[in-house]
Order: C-alpha cells, then sequence, then structure tokens
C-alpha cells in the first residue's frame, strides 16, 4: 500500500458525505468493471497509481476528500488511497466493505449493469511458505480485469474477486512470486491452485 496507513470509510458514512456532496468518488478497479457497476458519479482512476495519461483524480485539490473502493472489499482501494495520500492529497479513505456492500445498501449506483448483482468468485491455491506476505494476482489479460490477495504464512491463499463478462471458460491467469498457471475459469475454481499446474 506504498508504505501510506489508509483510513477505511463506513459504508453509512460514506454514503453520508456522498449525499452532502461532500466527496469525491474513484472506482480502484478495472475499466471494464467500471463500465458496467459503478457508484453514481464515480470517475475511474485503476490502483495503484491511476491512469497513465489524463487521471480524473489529478484534477482535485489536495484537500478535497476522496473515497476510493473496489469490489475486493479493499485491497485495490487501499492502494490507489495510498498513492493518493503519498501525493499530498489530505483526506482520503477506502470504502470499507466495498461496492458491493454499497449496492446492497440501496444506495445510487451507475453503468451497464446496474440491475445485476457483481458475480463473486474464489481461487484458493499454495505456493512456497518463503512467499508469505507476498501477492498473488489473477488477472483477465483480455480486460484488463485484476484481483490481488495477500499470501498466508503457510503459503497458501486464496483470491476472491468480482470479474464480470466472463464464464466458465474464460482463461484466467494466477500470478504468485514463484509460478504462472493459464487455465479456465472452471479449472482454476474446481481445484487447489499449485506450482504443478504452471
Amino acid at each position: 500500500m506504498a508504505g501510506e496507513s489508509v483510513p477505511l470509510a463506513p459504508t453509512d458514512d460514506a454514503y453520508d458525505w456522498y449525499q452532502n456532496d461532500d466527496l469525491a468518488v474513484v472506482d480502484s478497479r478495472s475499466r471494464v468493471a467500471w463500465e458496467r457497476t459503478r457508484i453514481e458519479g464515480a470517475v475511474w482512476s485503476p490502483a495503484p497509481r491511476g491512469r497513465e495519461t489524463s487521471d480524473p483524480a489529478a484534477e482535485y485539490s489536495e484537500d478535497r476528500r476522496i473515497l476510493t473502493y473496489c469490489a475486493c472489499p479493499h485491497h485495490l482501494s487501499t492502494q490507489r488511497a495510498a498513492t493518493l495520500i503519498k501525493n499530498g492529497y489530505e483526506e482520503v479513505y477506502a470504502l470499507d466493505k466495498g461496492i458491493n456492500h454499497w449496492i446492497e445498501q440501496g444506495h445510487p449506483i451507475a453503468g451497464e449493469n446496474v440491475a445485476q448483482d457483481l458475480p463473486t468468485y474464489e481461487i484458493r491455491g499454495e505456493t512456497s511458505p518463503d512467499a508469505a506476505g507476498e501477492e498473488v494476482w489473477v488477472r483477465d489479460p483480455d480486460s484488463g480485469q485484476r484481483e490481488p490477495s495477500t499470501i498466508a504464512a503457510d503459503g497458501s491463499y486464496e483470491v476472491t474477486f468480482h470479474f464480470v463478462e466472463i464464464d466458465d471458460s474464460t482463461p484466467l491467469t494466477v500470478e504468485t512470486p514463484t509460478y504462472e498457471v493459464r487455465a479456465p475459469l472452471r479449472t482454476l475454481t474446481s481445484t487447489v491452485v499449485t506450482p504443478a499446474m504452471a
């Protein structure tokens, strides 16, 4: 998280700020996820550093209250928030329970797919215990969707993610510090991913 401490904002507090037009909302997920379902009024500025050019978050004054969010519920959003804090923004929060909780509470959303809940998938795997504390990533290279998680002390990991526009046959990539596996979603979610699959 760029070495910065990021405060988490409960959904109720974030919604109060939102209703009072007292915050800027930043979606830290992939562009395709933002296009499908987002908090109404949110700009797309992906984790960890935002867009390479014309990042909308760069337009905010440093004293503007900023709320970042993702669906994990806050792995990507804390990465984006940490970078904003490091860049001098004074009041930055990550939405504690993510966009799914926002949707469950009936708060305003926008996008191409507002009538549908975000799907939830889970991949479990194992790598070397030497990689404990490092990140594992699940990626859809075609759409740019990605989700990180942290490797446990015993080398195990669990990645819960909410990708859109994928099905059981969609090839995804699982990247750990010690191996990379590319396989269909069906395969990755039905077994424990190990280096032997690489």
